[in-house]
């Protein structure tokens, strides 16, 4: 059964219709068709896989009147763990081309990076790759189209102290564009938070709020500042 060949012939008033498939399961798939009308050309179809699933190469071919018409050719390739592995492959349609590579690396951190190329588009580059722990971390990530690249995220991420003191500071740049933050909170001995914005697309802005003193003897106050122009919310001492 991996290996067979069968043959049809059918004939009306000396007009002849044949058919021909072959099978072959010995090395791969190969499957070979031919179809003989008097009506049409004789249109032939082969399609041919060998390899295994992380590693294949498959093609296809339509040929009318000995003729090659449509020609269709898939190769992939894998290899590597699923904590790093990286993949390939290829496609052609006719003479025209179109590839797709990947990456991944979990060993330490994320790290993607991912390639396409078509004969319509330009090339095409993704790149991922983030590092760090829960305190103290960085992210980056790029676009890039025919070898220029059109975007770029960078994010970091630092937090130091304990939970009654500590300081978090954050950044986001994207295309040389930067925005940060920055949140100080003490609680030590009394309540006081500094939170500080900065954006590329507006003016600094700062809030800060503290909490001094008991029930019967305390003293709240909030402001707040955008740019250069401070302006204090509240003031509450009892």
């Amino acid at each position: 059964m991996i290996n067979f060949r069968t043959f049809g012939e059918a004939s009306y008033n000396t007009k002849r219709v044949s058919s021909e498939l072959q099978f072959d399961y010995t090395d791969g798939i190969k499957t070979k068709g031919t179809l003989k009308t008097p009506f049409t050309n004789d249109i032939e179809i082969i399609i041919d896989h060998k390899g295994s699933v992380s590693n294949f190469k498959s093609q296809a071919d339509i040929s009318y009147s000995g003729s090659k018409q449509h020609e269709a050719v898939i190769t992939f390739g894998g290899s590597g763990k699923l904590q790093k592995f990286q993949l390939s492959g290829d496609a052609t349609y006719n003479g025209k081309k179109f590839t797709t590579s990947a990456k991944t690396d979990f060993t330490s951190g994320i790290k993607l990076e991912a390639r396409m190329s078509t004969p319509f588009t330009d090339d095409m580059e993704i790149f991922l790759d983030h590092q760090g722990t829960s305190s103290e971390l960085r992210s980056q990530a790029s676009a890039t189209y025919s070898g220029s690249k059109q975007h770029e995220i960078i994010s970091t991420l630092k937090r130091t102290g304990t939970l009654k003191q500590f300081h978090v500071s954050g950044e986001v740049r994207y295309n040389d564009k930067i925005s940060a933050l920055t949140v100080n909170m003490d609680t030590t001995s009394k309540v006081s938070a500094n939170v500080v914005l900065q954006s590329p697309i507006s003016k600094d802005i700062q809030i800060e709020v503290s909490f001094d003193g008991k029930i019967e003897n305390l003293k709240t106050k909030a402001g707040i500042q955008y740019g250069e122009e401070k302006h204090e919310l509240y003031q509450i001492s009892i």
